[in-house]
Protein backbone atom coordinates (compact mmCIF):
# COMPACT_ATOMS: atom_id res chain seq x y z
CA UNK A 1 0.00 0.00 0.00
CA UNK A 2 2.88 2.39 0.74
CA UNK A 3 4.15 1.94 -2.83
CA UNK A 4 0.72 2.83 -4.22
CA UNK A 5 0.48 5.90 -2.00
CA UNK A 6 3.85 7.13 -3.33
CA UNK A 7 3.16 6.27 -6.97
CA UNK A 8 3.70 9.53 -8.92
CA UNK A 9 1.22 8.69 -11.69
CA UNK A 10 1.65 7.75 -15.31
CA UNK A 11 3.13 10.23 -17.73
CA UNK A 12 0.73 13.17 -18.17
CA UNK A 13 -2.15 11.44 -16.35
CA UNK A 14 -2.25 13.03 -12.92
CA UNK A 15 1.54 13.08 -12.94
CA UNK A 16 3.17 14.64 -9.90
CA UNK A 17 5.56 17.33 -11.14
CA UNK A 18 6.62 18.65 -7.73
CA UNK A 19 5.07 19.08 -4.31
CA UNK A 20 1.47 20.27 -4.71
CA UNK A 21 1.68 20.44 -8.54
CA UNK A 22 0.25 17.78 -10.87
CA UNK A 23 -0.07 17.68 -14.65
CA UNK A 24 -2.73 15.93 -16.70
CA UNK A 25 -3.25 15.67 -20.46
CA UNK A 26 -7.05 15.60 -20.15
CA UNK A 27 -8.82 18.33 -22.08
CA UNK A 28 -12.32 17.01 -22.74
CA UNK A 29 -15.00 18.06 -20.21
CA UNK A 30 -15.70 14.50 -19.01
CA UNK A 31 -11.94 13.86 -18.52
CA UNK A 32 -11.70 17.11 -16.61
CA UNK A 33 -14.56 16.14 -14.30
CA UNK A 34 -13.15 12.67 -13.57
CA UNK A 35 -9.65 13.98 -12.93
CA UNK A 36 -10.94 16.76 -10.68
CA UNK A 37 -12.92 14.23 -8.67
CA UNK A 38 -9.76 12.18 -8.12
CA UNK A 39 -7.81 15.35 -7.23
CA UNK A 40 -10.43 16.33 -4.66
CA UNK A 41 -10.28 12.90 -3.03
CA UNK A 42 -6.48 13.01 -2.89
CA UNK A 43 -6.50 16.58 -1.57
CA UNK A 44 -8.84 15.59 1.26
CA UNK A 45 -6.83 12.48 2.18
CA UNK A 46 -3.47 14.28 2.07
CA UNK A 47 -4.54 17.41 3.92
CA UNK A 48 -4.45 19.97 1.12
CA UNK A 49 -6.58 23.07 1.63
CA UNK A 50 -8.40 22.55 -1.67
CA UNK A 51 -8.00 21.97 -5.41
CA UNK A 52 -6.99 24.69 -7.85
CA UNK A 53 -7.25 23.87 -11.55
CA UNK A 54 -5.12 25.59 -14.16
CA UNK A 55 -6.82 24.81 -17.45
CA UNK A 56 -5.53 25.43 -20.96
CA UNK A 57 -8.13 24.33 -23.53
CA UNK A 58 -6.77 22.61 -26.62
CA UNK A 59 -7.64 23.65 -30.19
CA UNK A 60 -10.26 26.25 -30.92
CA UNK A 61 -11.92 23.83 -33.35
CA UNK A 62 -12.53 21.49 -30.38
CA UNK A 63 -13.74 24.36 -28.19
CA UNK A 64 -16.40 25.18 -30.77
CA UNK A 65 -17.65 21.60 -30.36
CA UNK A 66 -17.57 21.42 -26.53
CA UNK A 67 -18.25 25.05 -25.56
CA UNK A 68 -21.63 24.27 -23.97
CA UNK A 69 -20.21 21.39 -21.91
CA UNK A 70 -18.19 23.68 -19.60
CA UNK A 71 -20.79 23.63 -16.83
CA UNK A 72 -20.65 23.95 -13.04
CA UNK A 73 -21.17 20.16 -12.83
CA UNK A 74 -17.93 19.50 -14.75
CA UNK A 75 -15.92 21.79 -12.45
CA UNK A 76 -17.68 21.11 -9.13
CA UNK A 77 -14.59 19.48 -7.57
CA UNK A 78 -12.37 22.52 -8.21
CA UNK A 79 -12.32 25.22 -5.56
CA UNK A 80 -10.76 27.64 -8.01
CA UNK A 81 -10.08 27.69 -11.75
CA UNK A 82 -7.34 29.58 -13.56
CA UNK A 83 -8.42 29.59 -17.20
CA UNK A 84 -5.78 30.19 -19.86
CA UNK A 85 -6.33 31.02 -23.53
CA UNK A 86 -6.84 28.07 -25.85
CA UNK A 87 -3.72 26.44 -27.24
CA UNK A 88 -4.14 26.87 -30.99
CA UNK A 89 -3.06 24.22 -33.49
CA UNK A 90 -4.48 22.89 -36.76
CA UNK A 91 -7.24 25.49 -36.67
CA UNK A 92 -10.09 26.18 -39.05
CA UNK A 93 -9.64 29.81 -40.16
CA UNK A 94 -13.42 30.12 -40.62
CA UNK A 95 -14.05 29.79 -36.86
CA UNK A 96 -13.90 32.74 -34.53
CA UNK A 97 -11.40 32.17 -31.70
CA UNK A 98 -13.47 31.64 -28.55
CA UNK A 99 -12.20 33.71 -25.63
CA UNK A 100 -11.51 32.34 -22.15
CA UNK A 101 -14.23 34.65 -20.83
CA UNK A 102 -16.77 33.13 -23.21
CA UNK A 103 -15.74 29.52 -22.57
CA UNK A 104 -15.82 29.93 -18.79
CA UNK A 105 -19.01 32.02 -18.68
CA UNK A 106 -21.02 29.36 -16.79
CA UNK A 107 -18.42 29.08 -14.03
CA UNK A 108 -17.16 32.66 -13.90
CA UNK A 109 -17.69 33.07 -10.12
CA UNK A 110 -14.73 30.82 -9.35
CA UNK A 111 -12.63 31.50 -12.44
CA UNK A 112 -9.64 33.77 -12.98
CA UNK A 113 -8.54 34.44 -16.55
CA UNK A 114 -4.77 34.63 -17.11
CA UNK A 115 -2.75 34.85 -20.30
CA UNK A 116 0.64 33.41 -19.48
CA UNK A 117 1.94 34.02 -23.00
CA UNK A 118 1.73 37.77 -22.32
CA UNK A 119 2.69 37.69 -18.64
CA UNK A 120 4.24 34.41 -17.45
CA UNK A 121 5.27 35.98 -14.13
CA UNK A 122 1.59 36.41 -13.25
CA UNK A 123 0.96 32.68 -13.62
CA UNK A 124 4.14 31.80 -11.75
CA UNK A 125 3.10 34.15 -8.93
CA UNK A 126 -0.36 32.56 -8.85
CA UNK A 127 1.03 29.01 -8.68
CA UNK A 128 3.41 29.90 -5.90
CA UNK A 129 0.72 31.72 -3.92
CA UNK A 130 -1.44 28.58 -4.22
CA UNK A 131 1.47 26.46 -2.99
CA UNK A 132 1.81 28.81 -0.01
CA UNK A 133 -1.90 28.17 0.72
CA UNK A 134 -1.27 24.40 0.53
CA UNK A 135 -3.52 23.87 -2.49
CA UNK A 136 -3.32 20.82 -4.72
CA UNK A 137 -2.63 22.44 -8.09
CA UNK A 138 -3.77 20.52 -11.16
CA UNK A 139 -2.55 21.74 -14.55
CA UNK A 140 -4.70 20.29 -17.34
CA UNK A 141 -3.54 20.88 -20.88
CA UNK A 142 -2.71 19.19 -24.14
CA UNK A 143 -0.86 22.36 -25.14
CA UNK A 144 2.12 24.33 -23.88
CA UNK A 145 1.28 24.57 -20.15
CA UNK A 146 2.94 21.29 -19.13
CA UNK A 147 6.20 22.22 -20.85
CA UNK A 148 6.12 25.68 -19.28
CA UNK A 149 5.71 24.22 -15.80
CA UNK A 150 8.52 21.73 -16.36
CA UNK A 151 10.77 24.50 -17.69
CA UNK A 152 10.17 26.57 -14.56
CA UNK A 153 10.33 23.66 -12.11
CA UNK A 154 13.53 24.93 -10.48
CA UNK A 155 11.52 27.86 -9.14
CA UNK A 156 8.97 25.56 -7.59
CA UNK A 157 11.62 23.43 -5.89
CA UNK A 158 14.57 25.63 -4.97
CA UNK A 159 14.34 29.37 -5.20
CA UNK A 160 10.62 29.92 -4.85
CA UNK A 161 9.98 28.64 -1.32
CA UNK A 162 12.27 31.27 0.20
CA UNK A 163 11.64 34.19 -2.12
CA UNK A 164 7.97 33.76 -2.98
CA UNK A 165 6.63 33.13 0.51
CA UNK A 166 7.74 36.58 1.57
CA UNK A 167 7.01 38.14 -1.83
CA UNK A 168 3.43 36.83 -1.64
CA UNK A 169 3.02 37.99 1.95
CA UNK A 170 4.47 41.44 1.20
CA UNK A 171 2.29 41.91 -1.89
CA UNK A 172 -0.82 40.80 -0.01
CA UNK A 173 -0.09 43.15 2.87
CA UNK A 174 0.60 40.36 5.35
CA UNK A 175 3.54 40.19 7.69
CA UNK A 176 6.53 38.38 6.13
CA UNK A 177 7.66 35.08 7.61
CA UNK A 178 10.36 34.97 10.31
CA UNK A 179 13.17 34.93 7.75
CA UNK A 180 13.46 38.02 5.61
CA UNK A 181 14.04 37.84 1.90
CA UNK A 182 16.46 40.57 0.94
CA UNK A 183 15.55 43.29 -1.53
CA UNK A 184 18.10 41.98 -4.04
CA UNK A 185 16.17 38.69 -4.40
CA UNK A 186 12.82 40.47 -4.71
CA UNK A 187 14.26 42.84 -7.31
CA UNK A 188 15.71 39.88 -9.23
CA UNK A 189 12.32 38.17 -9.17
CA UNK A 190 10.49 41.27 -10.41
CA UNK A 191 12.86 41.51 -13.36
CA UNK A 192 12.66 37.90 -14.53
CA UNK A 193 12.27 37.30 -18.23
CA UNK A 194 10.82 34.00 -19.42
Amino acid sequence: IAALNNFPGTNRRFEKITNNVYSDYGHHPKEIQSTLQMAKEIAEKQGFSGVSLIYQPHQNVRQVEVQDEYTPEIFKYADEIIWLPTYLSRENPDFEILSPEFLSRKISEKTTILDFSDNPKELLEKILSLKAKNRLILAMSAGSLDGWIRKNIKWFNKIAPKIWCNFYKIKSGKKPLKYQTDAKNLDFLNNLNF
